[in-house]
């Protein structure tokens, strides 16, 4: 008995074969994910490989859970194309065959570097963000660093070997109470460092 021919499920040409291939859009908070899993042609599959391709190149980077699927998604997706091709490998007209189209993402300038700014922009942040929460502790919570006391109750960090520094952070408490001197700064909300005369 003959296996019936597989179809295309997009425009129904033959010869077709099963391809999964997967996308995601990064929102932020959310992410949102795009899934082909059906029987493609060799022309469509190459369509669906270059479009989903670019949404995970200028889309994916955009939330903490698409990245990571970004990623994945994009060697997935190159895997699963290049089995395809291997399989379907020619495309028939009427009675005649033809070499199998080849589209490929890297004739989309654009999308890669949309893609790779959006990478080196999400890394910028994160590591911004990093520095600046280590930068502000070490700052402030540093024990052993000087401060001068500037005009009103305002404190300015000095070097502790200047001749303007007038006090050191001996120690970090979470109440004021717990200083054992009368001088204290404000870290954070519910963080404190007592302050020595130096």
């Amino acid at each position: 008995m003959r296996q019936p021919k597989i179809v295309c499920s997009i425009c129904r040409s033959q010869p077709a074969g099963p391809i999964r291939l997967s996308s995601t859009a990064g929102r932020f908070i959310w992410s949102t994910t795009r899934k082909v899993d059906t029987n493609l042609c060799a022309t469509c599959s190459e369509i669906a490989y270059v479009e989903l391709q670019r949404i995970n190149l200028t889309q994916g980077w955009w939330a903490p859970r698409s990245a990571i699927l970004t990623i994945v998604y994009l060697l997935k997706n190159i895997f699963n194309i290049a089995a395809h091709r291997r399989e379907i490998n020619q495309i028939s007209l009427g009675d005649d065959n033809f070499p199998r189209p080849k589209l490929n993402i890297r004739s989309d300038r654009k999308s890669i570097w949309i893609g790779l700014i959006s990478v080196v922009f999400i890394i910028f942040l994160i590591s911004a963000f990093i520095g600046s929460e280590q930068g502000s502790s070490s700052n402030y919570s540093r024990i052993g660093s000087c401060w001068q006391m500037t005009s009103g109750s305002q404190m300015e960090k000095v070097d502790c070997t200047s001749e303007l520094a007038d006090y050191k952070v001996s120690t970090i408490v979470d109440d004021i109470n717990e200083c054992p001197y009368e001088w204290y700064m404000e870290i954070s909300t519910n963080e404190f460092g007592c302050l020595s005369r130096y």
